[in-house]
Order: structure tokens, then C-alpha cells, then sequence
């Protein structure tokens, strides 16, 4: 098995979502983005979450990880979490994501187009 250093997502501006189960996806462990092919990567550790909020005003994201097809409260990693006007937070982990469990990643943002999202890891094949 061979693990590849990847940007997982983005970075890409964030939308809002009203709620939980509306929070769009933003990675999907059975489509992994290092391999060229389709073959999905058995594990996925997510090791940085960068978000960025580029507005002059304080805005929230949220983080959700998601094994059942279903975004629902107990998937939540992080709950409305706050950046102040032009603040960055570097979120250091070691999730990891198995495509055997079908794990999607999912986020939503207090204010659409004015919070960025960047996910970085390593994925295995």
C-alpha cells in the first residue's frame, strides 16, 4: 500500500444550508482525488482543516463526517464554529475516512460565498 499527500477539497468558497441534512458534501471517501482512477482509496486520514472567512463580519461553519447516506447531529465533528472578519483557523487531525464505511465529509457555513474551505491529507491504496 502506497499513501499520496492530497488537498482532499478546495480551497472553494463554502454555501449555507438551513439545515443539517442540507450541508453539501465536500468529500467522498469511494472518490478519491490522488489516484487518476476509480478505484476508491482504502484509508483517507484527514490531517488539516483550513477555513477562511474573507468577510468583514464574524460567520460560522460547521463540519460533519457522515457514513449512512444521511447527514444527521450525531455526524457532527464540529458545530458552528466562529471565525472572526478575516480570520483563518488551521484545525490540525488525524481522521480517518475508510471507503469500506462509506465516509462522505460534509460542511455548511453561516453565509454563503465568503468562507473558504480547504481539506488536506493523505490517502492509501
Amino acid at each position: 500500500m502506497a499513501l499520496y499527500q492530497a488537498t482532499l477539497y478546495g480551497p472553494a468558497t463554502l454555501s449555507t444550508a438551513a439545515t443539517i441534512a442540507a450541508a453539501a458534501q465536500v468529500y467522498d471517501s469511494d472518490n478519491p482525488v490522488t489516484s487518476g482512477t476509480s478505484q476508491a482509496a482504502n484509508v483517507t486520514i484527514l490531517k488539516q482543516i483550513i477555513v477562511c472567512n474573507t468577510d468583514s463580519s464574524a460567520r460560522t461553519f460547521s463540519l460533519y463526517l457522515d457514513s449512512n447516506g444521511t447527514v444527521a447531529v450525531s455526524d457532527t465533528l464540529f458545530e458552528g464554529v466562529t471565525l472572526a472578519a478575516g480570520e483563518t483557523k488551521i484545525i490540525n487531525t488525524s481522521i480517518v475516512l475508510r471507503a469500506a464505511q462509506n465516509h462522505k465529509l460534509h460542511v455548511r457555513a453561516s453565509a454563503g460565498s465568503v468562507v473558504t474551505l480547504t481539506l488536506v491529507g493523505l490517502e492509501e491504496y
